[in-house]
């Protein structure tokens, strides 16, 4: 077993809709796109300071597989209920030496703490 599928865990790319309702309001809804399995490795956190509240934002590395391609604002939700919002992309491309087993994508991405319903 490589480093990387010590690390894998199964999530799920959650889609967010908007529908108007009969007042002309607009309601979001979320629903499960797919699943795929991907590496989450926790990076830092950083300690925001709003209101009177201190919030601990929890940033993570998330490695997917190649084929896979996710951009700014996209949820993923691991299999413990977590929900991590995708913040950057930090490789387009696996390096030219990666052998055919490593080939992945890695995105930057923050614990979110949104209420959904799926």
């Amino acid at each position: 077993m490589s480093l990387i599928d010590s690390f894998k865990t199964n999530v799920t790319l959650i889609t967010e809709t908007k529908l108007r309702d009969s007042d002309g309001n607009f309601t979001k809804s979320y629903a499960p796109k797919m699943s795929f399995d991907a590496a989450i490795v926790y990076s830092s956190s950083s300690v925001v300071k709003a209101s009177d509240t201190t919030i601990e934002k929890k940033k993570y590395t998330v490695a997917v597989p190649q084929d896979i391609e996710l951009k700014f604002g996209d949820m993923l939700k691991d299999e413990h209920g977590r929900l991590l919002m995708i913040t950057g992309q930090m490789t387009a491309n696996p390096p030219k030496c990666a052998s055919a087993a490593l080939r992945f994508r890695e995105y930057s991405a923050e614990e979110t703490w949104r209420d959904i319903e799926i």
